[in-house]
C-alpha cells in the first residue's frame, strides 16, 4: 500500500519522485540478488553434476554396471530421481545396462579391498581413500564461496564476465545473457570491480582400472 501510495504522487513532488526512483531501485535490486542467489545454488550440487555425467558417458558400455556413491556425493544432489531405474530395459542410450548404485558408509567395510573391487565406477570426494586402481575421468568443482574482483584483474572466464558464476558449460542460455549483461555492467556500472564464484574440486568420477582392461 505504501509503495502504490507513493508511486501514484510520484509527479508531485521532487521528494515523491526520488521516492519512486528508490522503489524502482529497490525492486530491479531486489530481482538481481535473487537471480544471483539462484544461480549460485546450482553449484551446490556437485554430486548431482556427476552422476548425470556417468550415466553420459557409461550408459550402454557394459550389461551390468555398479557405482559406489560417497556421503559428499550423496547429499549434494543425488536422489533415486537421478538413478536409471532397473525396470528400465532400454536406459539412456537405448541398450540394456543395468545400474546398481551403493551408498555405504561403514567404515569397516571400506576398508576392505574386496568391498572395491565390485564397483566399476565409484564418485568420492577423496579419491585417496579408495582401494585399488582407479583413473579419474572428471571433476566437479563445488561453490566454495564469493571472492571480490578488482578493476586491474580478470575473471576466470574473461570472455564471459559474470556477476557470481564461474564459467561453466552446463550454463543455460539465460545465463549466458545474463552473463553478457554482467559484463556489461562491469564495465559501464562498477568500473571493473566485480564479484566472482570461488570453486574448487568437490567430486571426482573414478573408474575402476582392472589388469583385464
Amino acid at each position: 500500500m505504501g509503495a502504490s501510495w507513493i508511486w501514484t504522487r510520484r509527479n508531485k513532488s521532487m521528494a515523491y519522485r526520488v521516492l519512486a526512483l528508490g522503489l524502482v531501485a529497490s525492486t530491479l535490486g531486489s530481482f538481481a540478488a535473487s537471480f544471483g542467489m539462484l544461480a549460485v545454488s546450482s553449484f551446490n550440487y556437485p554430486g548431482a553434476e556427476a552422476l548425470n555425467y556417468l550415466h553420459a558417458y557409461a550408459d550402454g558400455s557394459q550389461n551390468v554396471i555398479n557405482v559406489h556413491m560417497d556421503t559428499l556425493s550423496c547429499m549434494t544432489g543425488i536422489t533415486r530421481f537421478l538413478q536409471i531405474s532397473t525396470s528400465n530395459t532400454s536406459s539412456l542410450s537405448g541398450a540394456n545396462t543395468l545400474w546398481l548404485y551403493d551408498k555405504s558408509e561403514d567404515d569397516a567395510k571400506l576398508l576392505h579391498p574386496a568391498f572395491w573391487e565390485q564397483f566399476d565406477y565409484v564418485l568420492a570426494e577423496r579419491p585417496e581413500k579408495l582401494i585399488g586402481s582407479w583413473e579419474i575421468i572428471y571433476i566437479v568443482e563445488g561453490f566454495k564461496g564469493v571472492e571480490l574482483v578488482r578493476p586491474e584483474e580478470t575473471l576466470r572466464d574473461s570472455s564471459t564476465p559474470l556477476l557470481v558464476l564461474p564459467s561453466a558449460s552446463h550454463i543455460s542460455t539465460l545465463g549466458r545473457s545474463f552473463k553478457a549483461v554482467a559484463g556489461w555492467m562491469r564495465i559501464r556500472v562498477t568500473r571493473g570491480w566485480w564479484l566472482q564464484a570461488r570453486m574448487e574440486p568437490s567430486v571426482r568420477v573414478l573408474k575402476h582400472i582392472r589388469s583385464s582392461d
